[in-house]
C-alpha cells in the first residue's frame, strides 16, 4: 500500500490494514499512558543462584559461545527457582523431597557444564 503496488497474492489482499496501530493514538491509547518499566523485578532463590554461580565455567568469551550448554544451565536454574516457589507455597522448604530435588538439579546442571562442549556452527 505504501508504494502503491498491487497485492501478491490473496493473503495480501485480504490482510488487515495495520495503518492506525502506527499513528501516535491507537484506539485512545496513548503510549504514555501505557505504564511500564524497563527494570527486571525477578528475585532468584538460592539454589538457582548455586546453579546460574556454574556460568563461569562456560566459554562466554564471545556472543554465541558454548551457547547450547548456557541455555540448558539457564533453564535448570530456572527450574530450581520454580521448585523453590512451589516448595514455599507449599511450606515444604525443609522437606527431604524438596532437597533432593534441588540436589538433583543441581547435579544435572554440573554435568551439563563438565561435559565437553559442542562445537558451534559459528566458525
Amino acid at each position: 500500500m505504501l508504494l502503491g503496488l498491487p497485492p501478491n497474492n490473496l493473503g495480501d489482499l485480504f490482510a488487515t490494514d495495520l495503518r492506525d496501530m502506527f499513528q501516535s493514538t491507537y484506539n485512545g491509547i496513548t503510549a504514555a499512558s501505557i505504564g511500564f518499566t524497563l527494570t527486571a523485578r525477578y528475585t532468584p532463590s538460592q539454589e538457582g543462584e548455586r546453579i546460574w554461580a556454574l556460568v563461569h565455567q562456560l566459554d562466554t568469551s564471545a556472543p554465541d559461545r558454548d551457547s547450547r550448554r548456557l541455555g540448558a544451565l539457564i533453564r535448570v536454574s530456572l527450574k530450581a527457582d520454580e521448585l523453590h516457589a512451589d516448595a514455599a507455597k507449599q511450606n515444604r522448604l525443609e522437606s527431604a523431597e524438596y532437597k533432593k530435588q534441588q540436589e538433583d538439579l543441581f547435579e544435572a546442571a554440573t554435568r551439563f557444564v563438565q561435559g565437553s562442549a559442542s562445537k558451534d556452527s559459528d566458525g
